[in-house]
């Protein structure tokens, strides 16, 4: 389970918050919050794994769910191959492209708008990073898009303001701090 599920946000932090004050885990109100905590734990995985109503943990779910982390891990590692694909991520984690697309479905987005995704997250990492001077269109090369005026076009689309204004407003903004 990763941090970016929309459930393990929850309860990834309650149990590292949890697992530090252990201590706190003691009387009657230390078993409440036990089982509070099992209960949110038995949530995520039923959410993540299980057969609805069952609690048992369905083995083509758990199966599913890693190859579709492998992907995401796949295409996380290859943001800077301009070919990067549903074809590409499909061969690389050695399923067809037809299961791929279906394993990004149960999530509600595709294959392409989750690297769309990730290269647009990793360029707004690289006009934030104070220490590159890159022009757009050398972000746009290195992240995998056509060229500056097609990620200009995907990033304002994505955060209503191009990559030029953002990175201005940015430094503006850590400039105003320091």
């Amino acid at each position: 389970m990763t941090p970016r599920d929309g459930l393990a946000r929850i309860v990834l932090p309650h149990l590292t918050t949890a697992a530090q004050h252990i201590d706190a885990f003691r009387g009657e109100a230390g078993g409440r919050l036990a089982h509070g905590t099992a209960e949110l734990v038995g949530t995520l995985l039923r959410a993540r794994l299980g057969e609805p109503g069952t609690g048992r943990i369905d083995p083509r779910a758990l199966r599913r769910t890693g190859l579709r982390e492998e992907a995401e891990e796949y295409v996380r590692t290859h943001l800077d191959d301009p070919g990067l694909g549903p074809e590409t991520v499909a061969a690389g984690v050695h399923v067809s492209t037809r299961q791929l697309h279906s394993l990004f479905h149960d999530t509600g987005t595709t294959v392409s708008a989750f690297i769309r995704a990730r290269r647009l997250e990793a360029a707004r990492r690289d006009l934030d990073d104070p220490r590159h001077a890159l022009t757009v269109t050398a972000i746009a090369a290195r992240r995998g898009f056509a060229d500056g005026s097609h990620l200009t076009r995907v990033f304002k689309a994505e955060y209503g303001i191009t990559p030029t204004d953002y990175r201005a407003r940015r430094r503006g903004d850590a400039g105003l701090v320091a």
